[in-house]
């Protein structure tokens, strides 16, 4: 469908390479349109966490014509917000920020007349376990959550175009007692610098499954009222 630019392209802080940054995005852009006029075109920057915390800096990148649609991230522990081997403590203000941190980025949507995409956001099992089918209470009400906004904001008609939660481990296993990835090992959705199992959704993490069985078939049916309208 599209191609990235990056994964979490970011500018840094004084004038001169934020002009630098802008630059790179528009040109960068441009180029990859002028050899495939086929695909859109994205940045796969993570939001404002990405951007110094600058909606300007955030907005000014994603206005170029040669950026077709905006993308955002989640990272609620990799951002300080989550704990989740202290669920109880941290799970309700992690929720609060988040639903904060999407209507932001629905916002900007709405500013450039964009489509958008949250290209990435996950949660660990309770506790931290990596193990599959362990609990993942704090990661179901979660995705359900973010889930639920989504599918009601793109249904009002907002510019929010999908989700990719992350990330698929399917059939896949961790090979070691310490769950870190060898040299050798097969390659599953946790990045081999993370633990293997750390945000996978694996199929025996049956609780997940159901809700993103659910959200699926349900922005798809969003997808299938459009095409009727407009034929």
């Amino acid at each position: 469908m599209a191609w990235q630019l990056a994964n979490e392209p970011r500018p840094w802080g004084i004038p001169e390479q934020v002009e630098n940054y802008y630059r790179w995005v528009d040109s960068t852009a441009a180029f990859i349109h002028s050899i495939d006029p086929n695909h859109l075109v994205t940045t796969g920057n993570e939001g404002t966490m990405g951007s110094l915390g600058s909606e300007e800096y955030y907005l000014t990148a994603h206005k170029s014509r040669f950026i077709d649609y905006m993308t955002f991230h989640l990272w609620a522990k990799n951002w300080g917000w989550f704990d989740a081997k202290k669920i109880t403590e941290t799970y309700p203000s992690t929720e609060s920020k988040a639903v904060d941190y999407l209507k932001l980025h629905f916002k900007f949507a709405r500013l450039l007349d964009k489509p958008i995409t949250l290209e990435e956001f996950g949660m660990a099992r309770d506790s931290e376990i990596f193990i599959p089918g362990y609990p993942s209470t704090a990661r179901d009400h979660y995705f359900q959550t973010i889930f639920q906004l989504v599918y009601d904001s793109a249904s009002a008609g907002a510019a929010i175009a999908g989700t990719n939660f992350w990330t698929w481990g399917g059939y896949g296993r961790a090979q070691h007692s310490d769950f870190r990835w060898r040299k050798g090992d097969p390659f599953m959705g946790d990045p081999p610098q993370e633990a293997q199992g750390l945000n996978s959704v694996f199929d025996a993490d049956s609780s997940t499954l159901i809700i993103l069985k659910k959200y699926s078939h349900l922005m798809n049916s969003l997808s299938k009222d459009t095409a009727v309208r407009i034929n």
